[in-house]
């Protein structure tokens, strides 16, 4: 008996070390299959497991105009739903009241939301299991909320890019979408400084997913991002927009773009189109709307293009302004070629260069044009910035239409200069005539005036930019003082420069009586000239005749250019006289 009962205990005993050396076996083998046989695989499940890793989203800077005040803005919402399976009527509906005040909703509409509701996908019966009951704009209204305790309604934060001027200079502006992608405008050309950088945070998490702070192994706040200010002043802005819904109810046109810039330094401090459409509802406008038609849309400029034959034949020699051309002629013969001239809009006789530009005589201007000749031409027309993009840099700039001299045909040389057989965009005259108020200079124009970090430091500043001189001073003096009518631009006492044009738009090939673009583009004050201002109108539905530039175009210049003299208080370049109420009548 003792025998055997020494052997039962040493069984067990046994049994019960062999079992020991297993389970340490068995551990041991797992062991050294996580720790090195799989080890990759399991570093990373444990590493996904345990660890957290999230960005820290960047707000997008501000867009400003010249005076501080925002164009546009990033402001924290908070999106307030509840999901109607988890409301307790029995306990929280004595709160349901204060809840609805604070969303702004009746009592009667937040019942209904709390209501459970089911639909049928693919033949089952689904939960609705969130209905949005409105956005919080701010904090301490969400902390109230969350102070009600009703169970089942919560918040969740997001961003959101807000516009406070609507349409105002939206096509300068731009637009980011819901996906948080800038589309267009100033938010696409400097979306680099405007997005900021996100941060990261990487840290360890118990099994709660809850972070471990003292084991954080990456901490990167987010930089958010610059501000951007702009040379646009939106006094301005305001002005030529009232002016811009005015005429559009009046004239019903096809569309229309104004620009006004700084004449020294080609800033842009105000640039409208019609149609426009609001920033803060893009996804409702019309797919053209969206075009800056200011640098996007093309036409043939009609007489305000004379400027530039005119100009070139001075500084080069070619004419001089007293000069006489015979005008009543159709047909003249320079260098042993016979040439066909286009016709005037009335019978014109023997003019001076002067007069062929302020009476705008086809033919004169295009017997200035031979004495040019077609490559000195082509020239320079080329320098004043036609047929190349002006640089404003944003969307779908165009650089017009300019065919090279081997191009042309035996009318070209004779319609060139009146503004027919070339394309412009409203941009590219409103540079054109910026060489003559900036005594010569084609200047690049500017939107952008500087970025500004979120410590205040200067991460950029444009400034004014020459891209080559074209005429004298003493030519642009003379060109200026032609473009000056004693009796139709002295506005307030002050002397402005300017021409009109109006071009038949070109219908199924041919050119139209009936449809036209009229345009007019100037500066003032003549003797240090301060303010360039360009406006074309495309297709004006006028009561009767023809809708010219002097007739739609050129009384926008006038009422602008008034309110802008009275916004810089630009000093009279003449002594008032009696006549003034007969000048404000004609005003």
């Amino acid at each position: 008996m003792l025998h055997s009962r020494h052997f039962t205990i040493g069984a067990r005993a046994c049994f019960i070390a062999c079992f020991i050396f297993a389970l340490y076996t068995l551990i041991a083998w797992r062991l050294y299959t996580y720790t090195v046989l799989k080890k990759d695989h399991y570093t990373s499940f444990i590493e996904h497991t345990h660890k957290t890793s999230r960005a820290r989203g960047a707000r997008r800077g501000l867009i400003l105009d010249r005076r501080m005040v925002v164009l546009a803005m990033t402001q924290q919402l908070i999106d307030v739903g509840v999901d109607p399976f988890a409301v307790c009527p029995e306990k929280d509906q004595d709160r349901w009241p204060q809840l609805a005040e604070l969303l702004g909703l009746t009592l009667d509409e937040l019942k209904k939301a709390m209501t459970r509701h089911y639909v049928l996908r693919d033949g089952k019966k689904t939960k609705i299991c969130w209905k949005k009951l409105g956005t919080l704009t701010e904090e301490r209204a969400y902390e109230a909320l969350l102070n009600l305790h009703i169970k089942g309604v919560y918040g969740s934060r997001r961003s959101e890019r807000i516009y406070p001027s609507g349409h105002i200079a939206s096509h300068v502006i731009g637009f980011v979408n819901r996906e948080d992608v800038a589309v267009s405008g100033v938010e696409r050309h400097m979306d680099f400084f405007l997005k900021g950088h996100e941060g990261c945070l990487t840290s360890e998490c118990d099994g709660r997913r809850s972070e471990l702070v003292q084991f954080r192994e990456l901490d990167i706040p987010a930089q958010n991002g610059a501000n951007v200010t702009l040379t646009l002043d939106m006094s301005l802005q305001n002005a030529v927009e009232d002016l811009l819904d005015r005429w559009d109810q009046r004239y019903h046109p096809r569309w229309m773009s104004v620009l006004v810039s700084d004449a020294l330094t080609g800033e842009l401090l105000a640039l409208g189109n019609r149609p426009s459409f609001d920033l803060n509802a893009y996804a409702q406008a019309e797919l053209d709307d969206l075009r800056n038609r200011a640098v996007t849309d093309t036409y043939e400029p009609g007489s305000v293009f004379k400027i530039v034959p005119v100009s070139l034949g001075i500084e080069w020699k070619a004419v001089d302004l007293q000069q006489i051309f015979d005008c009543s002629q159709g047909k003249v013969e320079y260098d042993g070629k016979h040439y066909l001239l286009p016709k005037d809009h009335r019978l014109m006789e023997r003019l001076t260069v002067a007069e062929i530009l302020s009476r705008s005589s086809n033919r004169g201007v295009a017997q200035i044009a031979l004495r040019l000749g077609a490559r000195k031409l082509y020239r320079g027309i080329k320098l004043f910035g036609f047929g190349e993009k002006p640089g404003y840099g944003f969307d779908g700039e165009q650089g017009g239409v300019l065919h090279p001299p081997f191009r042309w045909d035996r009318l070209t040389i004779t319609r060139l200069p009146m503004g027919h057989a070339i394309s412009v965009t409203p941009l590219q005259i409103h540079q054109a005539m910026g060489v003559l108020a900036s005594g010569g200079f084609l200047l690049r124009p500017q939107i952008v005036a500087f970025v500004q970090g979120t410590k205040g430091e200067e991460l950029l500043r444009n400034l004014p930019e020459i891209r080559r001189r074209i005429l004298s001073p003493s030519t642009v003096s003379s060109v200026a003082h032609v473009l000056h009518d004693e009796d139709k631009m002295c506005l307030l006492g002050v002397k402005c420069a300017g021409k009109s044009g109006t071009s038949q738009k070109i219908i199924d090939g041919r050119y139209s009586s009936e449809h036209h673009v009229s345009s007019f583009s100037g500066f003032f004050p003549i003797e240090n000239p301060q303010v360039v201002i360009t406006v074309v109108v495309d297709d004006a539905q006028v009561e009767s005749g023809i809708a010219w530039g002097s007739r739609v175009a050129f009384p926008f210049f006038k009422k602008l250019a008034k309110k802008i003299i009275r916004y810089y208080e630009i000093a009279p370049s003449v002594e008032e006289s009696d006549d003034t109420n007969i000048l404000a009548s004609l005003i």
